[in-house]
């Protein structure tokens, strides 16, 4: 015996599918209601931009076949929780680095400052100050010296190792004082 949902209507033949009246989907009164849950399609068969849902009706007295409610949550727990471990690996490793390269600069920008002052500025005549000034070498070391102290105080700040910083940061104060002194 089927019965429709909509209209009450009770058939007696088992062949039937549809309600005669309304056309609605008839269904077996002895089971109780039926659930329909959406299923995605595998992602490999599909394109990009195809979509497509596939139905699938099941009893929840069906004890072979899992409920909604014993899948959906587990699996989607599962999955939050390794896209959020695998979030918060790659941000360890990114944030690892980012500390390295806060640490490093500063003294590889006093290294440079100490090369550029030792080859090009030592050589260079300053009997004319302005030419001096503003000659290409002086402009460069100028700009490493800035550098050097900008990064080295922000990595003092914001760095986990301060020794770094604090070597760059000696390192430029010797040089500068260098090049105070008079040759």
């Amino acid at each position: 015996m089927k019965r429709c949902p909509k209209c009450s209507a009770d058939y007696f033949d088992n062949m039937l599918e549809f309600c005669l009246e309304d056309g609605t989907k008839l269904v077996n009164p002895n089971q109780s209601k039926i659930t329909e849950r959406a299923v995605p399609p595998p992602t490999e068969l599909l394109s990009p931009l195809e979509t497509e849902t596939i139905f699938i009706a099941q009893t929840p007295e069906d004890p072979t076949l899992p409920s909604e409610k014993s899948i959906a949550p587990e699996k989607i727990t599962a999955s939050q929780d390794a896209a959020a471990g695998r979030a918060a690996k790659i941000k360890e490793v990114v944030t690892n680095k980012w500390y390295k390269t806060l640490e490093f600069t500063p003294l590889i920008l006093a290294l440079a400052h100490n090369y550029w002052q030792w080859l090009y500025l030592s050589k260079q005549n300053y009997y004319q100050f302005f030419d001096y000034l503003l000659s290409a070498n002086f402009i460069i070391w100028f700009g490493l010296l800035i550098s050097g102290v900008t990064f080295g105080i922000i990595s003092l700040k914001y760095g986990r190792s301060k020794s770094f910083a604090i070597t760059a940061l000696v390192v430029l104060a010797v040089n500068l004082l260098l090049f105070m002194v008079p040759k």
